[in-house]
């Protein structure tokens, strides 16, 4: 019972790359959400992205008035006159008609500075209500500018 074991042959690389079979292509991968909570957490998303959608626009919309008038003020320069027709008319967008209407002079310059304008020269006053108004008060663009930009609602 001797047998005598033959010693394997040595393999070289044509002897390995004949054995070689093709290896088939993989099932395809399913992307479809296997449980409840990705559809959920999906649901959420699309939620969440449509109520902040509706929030920006809503936003957008409520402030119309102020690019209007920041495109205004862009020819308006520092004219007393024209600013403050932009200024009321900004005003009458922001706060309730009753408590801006019927200001002028220093109610009015008064109104604006508590409202977020900082400093406005006197001369804003009388400017569109005195026979020789100034044709332009130095920086009042810049205070209006920030005043639309800034006022508090």
């Amino acid at each position: 019972m001797s047998e005598t074991l033959t010693p394997p042959r040595p393999t070289n690389l044509p002897d390995l790359l004949a054995k070689m079979q093709e290896v088939g292509d993989p099932q395809p991968v399913n992307m479809a959400p296997e449980t409840w909570g990705w559809a959920a957490l999906a649901a959420i998303a699309a939620l969440l992205l449509l109520i902040a959608g509706y929030r920006f626009f809503q936003h957008r919309r409520a402030n119309a008035y102020r690019r209007e008038a920041l495109r205004a003020l862009e020819k308006a320069g520092d004219d007393p006159s024209a600013v403050s027709d932009i200024l009321k008319r900004a005003a009458l967008a922001a706060y309730p008609r009753k408590n801006v209407a019927n200001l002028y002079g220093a109610a009015w310059r008064e109104a604006l500075e508590t409202t977020g304008a900082g400093h406005i020269d006197p001369q804003f006053e009388t400017a569109g209500y005195s026979r020789n108004p100034p044709k332009s008060i130095p920086g009042l663009n810049a205070t209006a500018r920030h005043w639309v930009r800034h006022h508090k609602r």
